[in-house]
């Protein structure tokens, strides 16, 4: 394994196994004659994540890809950030840890205008608008955590919500979403505010179009964990908007498994809604079913042109 020096199919060093790449963010080079490596590294600038470097993360042991969707302002990033916030300060559930994070500055950079909060009221504008570095192709942002001790790594994808918007409204943008197709879950963002408001047949019309491209356009399996996150519910009073049912049954309609999550990334009213309130528990239930699902892969004959040796090829399109 890359990243641990350990191959898992047994071999003597990793250099002798057929899947072995060149660890992520180094500039090693191999001698097809002799084997040998140089050991000097490079570093990432650790914004954000390509879908390559996401390739080369999940070639040497699995990677959890979650898909997080949504139209601009729903809550992606406050989501994103929520997460991080609590696992680097240890607030996750005690079966969880930080370990790591191949994209911190990213987070850092996304964070600056709650580092800069004096206190008090939140801001109303908690995260800047994603600005991708590519904006044709999807970023990602990385987080290592242990789990009762075991190492899970998170591929969470951080994109503008115009391209949900432009998903909904247009098949022939679908394209920028192929990998979804690998994803291990996805994370449908809602704003519980827009659920209860003027416009909340909007969302459900919306909501309609994006996972009929789900299923229609890209071709999604219905049994990928879906979740319907329900943002900025603090403000909702935790409470389930009535229009939900209906967003729901549109899934289920198409043959999706819906969970539906409220949940209050930073929340306004921390005495009665704790900060994080279902951010972990919409990790978990991807997380889980992964492994519920999950195959040794270890154990099969590997081959290169089988599309679920999911760790030594995760994007169909890059291969």
């Amino acid at each position: 394994m890359s990243a641990t020096g350990t191959c898992l199919l047994g071999k003597a060093s990793p250099q002798e196994c057929e899947f072995y790449s060149v660890p992520l963010f180094s500039t090693e080079k191999r001698s097809q004659d002799t084997r040998a490596y140089s050991t000097e590294r490079t570093f990432h600038s650790g914004s954000e994540l390509g879908t390559v470097d996401a390739l080369e993360i999940s070639s040497g042991s699995y990677a959890h890809v979650v898909g997080l969707v949504g139209p601009y302002n729903a809550g992606k990033t406050c989501f994103l950030l929520s997460l991080y916030l609590m696992a680097s300060r240890q607030l996750l559930a005690e079966s969880y840890l930080f370990r790591r994070s191949l994209t911190l500055q990213g987070f850092e950079d996304r964070a600056h205008r709650l580092r800069e909060w004096p206190g008090g009221p939140l801001p109303e504008k908690l995260a800047d608008h994603t600005i991708l570095a590519d904006d044709r192709r999807p970023g990602f942002v990385h987080l290592g955590l242990l789990r009762h001790g075991e190492p899970i790594d998170l591929l969470l994808s951080d994109l503008p919500g115009e391209w949900t918007t432009s998903l909904m409204n247009r098949a022939d943008t679908a394209e920028r979403w192929e990998f979804l197709k690998r994803a291990d879950g996805i994370i449908v963002v809602f704003d519980g505010k827009e659920l209860t408001g003027k416009e909340r047949f909007v969302q459900v019309i919306g909501a309609q179009h994006l996972f009929q491209r789900f299923k229609e356009t890209l071709g999604i399996p219905t049994d990928i964990p879906l979740v319907i996150l329900v943002s900025k519910a603090d403000e909702i009073e935790m409470k389930r908007p009535e229009i939900l049912d209906e967003i729901e049954h549109s899934a289920i309609g198409l043959g999706f498994s819906p969970t539906v999550i409220l949940c209050a990334s930073f929340s306004r009213k921390p005495e009665v809604v704790a900060n994080g309130q279902g951010v972990m528990s919409a990790i978990e239930h991807i997380v889980q079913h992964s492994d519920e699902s999950y195959v040794d892969w270890r154990k099969l004959a590997p081959s290169p042109a089988d599309d679920s040796q999911r760790p030594f090829r995760m994007f169909k399109f890059l291969s």
